[in-house]
């Protein structure tokens, strides 16, 4: 496996790999993996490379023969012009609304549970709206903590949790969990 692209091997504008002609024929090409990692997880980027790879059928290990098999591997690390992690909260006529700028991630997450668990000690029937419109990206973590967040808020006498600017997307994967029921506040944006 190589992080560089070989001479001769470009992509389309979708970053798949076009197929080529080369001296012995056309060259093939397949998508094996599309999915996101974030900076910590090369490790983990690398064992699933070499799992799908095997199970695709290539031979374990490197080749010195120069007509081996050649795996590319072209990816992409998140942009560093995303917005840093902040949660805000602003009261005002008895609705408590905490605004997420940033990724709902594993470094996260905590920080939203534990502001949401925090709430619901300090204000009695909590009227919350978690405002999402800011958000620009969530993983397993980050969907884990809504659900905690609306489970918490859910046990808690008189306690009422919103969410607010996600598209009908989002709203949609939340929806399809299933054993979790949301309420959305799609008046706010």
């Amino acid at each position: 496996m190589t992080g560089n692209r070989p001479p001769g091997r470009p992509t389309s504008s979708s970053g798949e790999l076009e197929d080529q002609r080369h001296p012995e024929g056309p060259v093939e090409s397949a998508v094996l993996l599309d999915q996101a990692f974030d900076r910590g997880s090369l490790y983990a980027l690398r064992a699933t490379l070499e799992a799908h790879a095997s199970q695709a059928g290539l031979p374990e290990g490197r080749s010195a023969d120069p007509g081996g098999t050649v795996v590319t591997v072209d990816f992409a690390l998140p942009s560093p012009l995303r917005p840093a992690f902040k949660l805000t909260r602003h009261s005002q006529n008895g609705r408590t609304t905490l605004s997420l700028v940033g990724d709902l991630d594993q470094r996260t997450a905590p920080d939203v549970i534990a502001t949401v668990e925090d709430l619901i000690s300090t204000t009695k029937r909590l009227r919350l709206v978690l405002d999402l419109s800011g958000m620009t990206f969530w993983d397993s973590t980050g969907i884990t903590a809504l659900v905690t967040a609306q489970e918490h808020v859910a046990a808690a006498s008189g306690a009422t949790m919103a969410l607010a600017g996600l598209s009908t997307e989002h709203q949609g994967r939340l929806d399809s969990l299933g054993f979790v029921s949301f309420t959305y506040d799609n008046a706010s944006h």
